[in-house]
């Protein structure tokens, strides 16, 4: 399984395939749609052998109309954990000889507690495979049940009166609440409705090109993932599962503990910097929304609403820790050999794309002399290719 969702195989001429919707071990036969000089790209026309890895998916969206919300319904839940193993070891095999066991703290379905939908026409779902096309859902297998039971009160409230279309991101807390965005051309008419209790949402964000955002109900929600309050809304970044987030937030506190100084880069709205407070804690977050909410959240850090590559030349170590969770393209050019002379002595990377990280831990070896010590590949977002990676560095 390739990164990005489709399986691979080869042709016997030795060409690289990728296919959608095949699974470990299938023989199949496809069709061709493009072709390039050393690799094809196919789509599954019969599985004539299934493989070992094959399983039978379980949602109907996904099986009838290419639903996009998964990729991977059709491989087995051990054979998704060990293809994301072995992506992760591809991608850092020259930092590392092997990287830690996978870890699996989420439950293949019900463990999504925030979603990104699409809305047009009346329809709300995902896009297809590859595709523009929507596929309206009535039901999610990823989502957490209080999720899935917001998309019809949502879809005949919201969507049935959008019709240009638009987007709306959902997210759920441990009560129950369920927060939301609208993001689409007459958003901000919605208002009196909502107010009224339609969709029984807790607080809803409506939003429209250029115009102020219009806020309905709560502002924020609370995201507790133990006994300390954590701010959140519905347009601000949280991790997909309640589960993995905790797991995430276990390691990387373990592996950044320090007593010193710690600098913590894309700190978004403060996840892991509430772990961190204890040592001299400096959080740096490009969106000031985040900022200003990740501020409330650990208020004993010293926070910096800037973008990262501008206040940089201001935060002269050394660094005991520096903690780094960038956005999926990894570092901006340039920005990998500016840390590498921040003088940390341990970074804990967090990476939700193999293939960058593996580009950044070699430029922060070859710049700043770091040496990758272990890895930890998390399966956080099961029936996807989806795959989170904690790294730790030392300078030699």
């Amino acid at each position: 399984m390739a990164f990005g969702g489709e399986a691979v195989g080869r042709e016997p001429d030795g060409r690289v395939v990728f296919v959608a919707g095949g699974a470990p071990g299938d023989v199949v036969s496809a069709r061709v749609v493009e072709e390039h000089r050393g690799w094809l790209r196919a789509e599954l026309e019969r599985v004539i052998e299934p493989g070992a890895g094959r399983a039978e998916a379980p949602c109907r969206h996904f099986r009838e109309a290419a639903c996009g919300g998964c990729q991977w319904q059709q491989v087995t839940w051990a054979a998704q954990r060990l293809a994301k193993q072995e992506i992760v070891a591809r991608a850092l095999r020259r930092e590392l000889a092997a990287v830690e066991p996978i870890g699996s703290p989420v439950p293949p379905e019900r463990w999504r507690r925030r979603a990104r939908l699409r809305l047009r026409s009346g329809a709300l779902g995902y896009r297809a495979w590859r595709s523009h096309r929507l596929v309206d859902v009535e039901s999610c297998l990823q989502l957490e049940a209080v999720l899935e039971a917001a998309l019809e009160p949502i879809r005949t409230v919201i969507a049935a009166r959008l019709a240009g279309g638009g987007e709306v991101e959902l997210l759920a807390t441990g009560r129950g609440e369920v927060h939301a965005l609208v993001e689409a051309r007459g958003a901000r008419a919605l208002a009196a409705e909502l107010a009224a209790g339609a969709c029984g949402l807790a607080g809803v964000i409506l939003r429209e090109p250029d115009q102020p955002d219009l806020v309905v109900g709560a502002a924020e929600v609370d995201l507790a993932d133990d006994a300390r309050p954590f701010l959140a809304r519905a347009d601000l970044f949280a991790q997909a599962s309640s589960a993995g987030n905790a797991a995430l937030r276990q390691l990387v506190a373990t592996e950044a503990r320090t007593d010193g100084r710690v600098l913590e880069l894309f700190a978004g709205s403060g996840n892991f910097t509430r772990d961190l407070v204890g040592a001299e804690v400096v959080a740096v977050e490009g969106d000031t929304r985040a900022a200003a909410v990740g501020a409330r959240n650990a208020p004993g850090a010293r926070w910096l609403g800037e973008p990262v590559e501008r206040v940089l030349a201001a935060l002269a170590g050394p660094w005991d820790v520096l903690v780094v969770d960038p956005p999926r393209g990894g570092f901006t050019e340039g920005l990998a050999e500016k840390l590498a002379t921040v003088g940390a002595q341990r970074i804990v990377y967090v990476s939700c794309d193999p293939a960058t990280l593996g580009r950044d831990l070699a430029t922060l070896r070859e710049a700043g002399g770091y040496k990758t010590l272990r890895a930890w590949p998390l399966d956080l977002m099961p029936q996807t290719f989806h795959v989170e990676t904690v790294a730790v560095l030392e300078r030699a």
